[in-house]
């Protein structure tokens, strides 16, 4: 029953995504391979001696963790061990939407729970770490500063104006900057810190944090201080070495490239190469088609890499975020240019053999096809008609788009009225809601969901001026395929009166 069960909601999946055959395959035969067994627990594993009550679930759980990635909603979905990803996606997950450079995939690895709790100095502000996460080369951990609702309203994100200090087992880690603590609301700001130890740990090895700091915070650019604000706090975490892989590369040479060696922890990914003369822009994949972060600022200054071959050195390391749990191969493209329509060299990496043979992913018609549903940067649906055809319209859908760096849908509405409190609600065919958002009066600022009309200062400048609200809604676990179609509901909070109910489908597509 649970297989039948299983390949129901498969095959509704399956077409939606566009996945080849062969990769439909391969989800019904890793299903088929788990059997009827009892749900999956959730595992805090402390030391590797652990990994011997799971040896069995060990067979599968490198491709149910791959799903994971791609479609963490649909494995949140499948019977049986549903259960275990909707926990697992549980921790870090606001991570995908933080600025940092490492860290992004840390939902998907046994985060630690730290429940740190304090309050600041003024007792006004309250700061919680309630998850943290080291792989011995660095620390990484969740933040959370809640502000008095009167304050919080000024203001969309928490920043730093000086660095904040860290301890590791007694000793001073360089400064960090605290930024991008992005309003979740009522008051609450939520992101993370990744940074770099000065001396790694080893597998096992406890690292007593302690983190004073002091914050500041921004309103539409200008900086606000709150005196008082300051926060001190302390924790412990273990490390987690047991996911790190390091070491020299068997690797093909295509058209002059070649992959000399690797340094992969759940926070980054380090891949040196002997780079062609030729220009390259480098792109990194799970083979379910999850993008990993490319971070240039690192790989210029400590890798010596730039696109073009006279900023650059022959042999130069490129820095990107961390991969996903569950994956032993990942794919390393070159693109020629930014705009990524061809590709000039891949390899795929495996990181059990540390081998990275050749491929063409770009052109096999899965995941990965520069034709298939998630190869782009954002996606879009727009209304090319003049907006309010008739004199009863109150309020019209004129855009909905999807950027896939930001994790989240704007949606864009016009209206010849003044502003009304509303909300903006999306849902996939099948009727799964997606997320909602409230409207706010303030001018759009971020994910402000701002209201535009004559009070805006540059609303002369403006062509065919119209009322819009800009309303983002996040989207978390969840990746929109190309040419997907979406149903968005607006209603006024104020009366409960449905605004629009409109299903569209994204046909726009900017690859890069």
């Amino acid at each position: 029953m649970k297989d039948a069960a299983f390949l129901e909601q498969l095959q509704q999946e399956i077409p939606r995504r566009n996945l080849s055959p062969k990769a439909t395959q391969r989800f019904e035969d890793t299903y088929k391979m788990l059997g009827v067994q009892k749900e999956a627990p959730v595992r805090r594993r402390r030391h590797k001696g652990l990994w011997i009550t799971a040896a069995t679930a060990c067979l599968c759980c490198g491709m149910l963790f791959g799903v994971n990635a791609a479609f963490p909603a649909f494995a949140e979905s499948l019977p049986g061990v549903g259960r275990f990803f909707e926990n697992l996606n549980g921790g870090f997950t606001f991570a995908r939407n933080n600025k940092a450079a490492h860290g992004a995939n840390l939902d998907t690895y046994d985060t630690q729970d730290v429940d740190v709790f304090a309050v600041a100095e003024n007792g006004s502000a309250q700061l919680e770490i309630s998850q943290a996460y080291s792989d011995g080369q660095r620390l990484s951990f969740t933040l959370d500063v809640t502000l008095p609702v009167e304050q919080s309203d000024n203001f969309a994100y928490v920043c730093t104006r000086e660095y904040a200090t860290l301890t590791v087992n007694g000793e001073t880690l360089p400064p960090v900057t605290v930024t991008g603590l992005s309003s979740t609301g009522d008051g609450h700001f939520s992101g993370m810190i990744s940074c770099a130890l000065n001396t790694p740990l080893e597998d096992g090895e406890t690292a007593q944090v302690g983190y004073p700091r002091t914050t500041d915070y921004e309103s539409k650019g200008d900086f606000v201080d709150l005196p008082g604000t300051s926060f001190q706090s302390s924790f412990s975490v273990m490390a987690d070495t047991s996911y790190n892989v390091s070491g020299a590369i068997e690797s093909a040479d295509v058209d002059g490239a070649q992959v000399v060696s690797i340094d992969s922890t759940p926070t980054q990914t380090l891949i040196t190469m002997n780079l062609p003369e030729y220009k390259v822009y480098p792109k990194l994949y799970t083979t379910d088609g999850l993008e990993v972060k490319f971070n240039l600022a690192e790989s210029g200054e400590k890798g010596a890499f730039w696109p073009t071959s006279d900023l650059r050195s022959s042999t130069s390391t490129l820095y990107f975020d961390g991969v996903p749990a569950g994956n032993d191969q990942i794919v390393l493209r070159l693109y020629p240019d930014g705009s990524e329509e061809s590709v000039r060299a891949e390899f795929t990496i495996d990181l059990t053999t540390l081998e990275a043979v050749a491929t063409t992913t770009y052109d096999d018609g899965g995941l990965l096809d520069l034709d298939g549903p998630f190869h782009y940067y954002s996606i879009w649906w727009t209304d090319e008609d003049e907006p309010f055809a008739t004199q009863n319209t109150q309020m019209e859908l004129r855009g909905v788009t999807f950027t896939r760096s930001e994790n989240w849908f704007l949606i864009n509405v016009a209206t010849p009225d003044t502003y009304r409190e509303v909300e903006a609600s999306i849902y996939t065919a099948d009727g799964t809601l997606l997320g909602t958002t409230i409207s706010t009066k303030d001018v759009p600022d971020g994910r402000g969901n701002g209201f535009l009309d004559e009070s805006v200062y540059y609303w002369d400048m403006r062509v065919n001026a119209v009322h819009t609200y800009d309303l983002y809604i996040p989207s978390e676990t969840y990746l929109p395929a190309w040419n997907e179609e979406f149903t968005v509901v607006v209603t006024d909070t104020a009366t409960g009166e449905e605004l629009i109910h409109q299903t569209v489908q994204l046909t726009g597509r900017y690859i890069q």
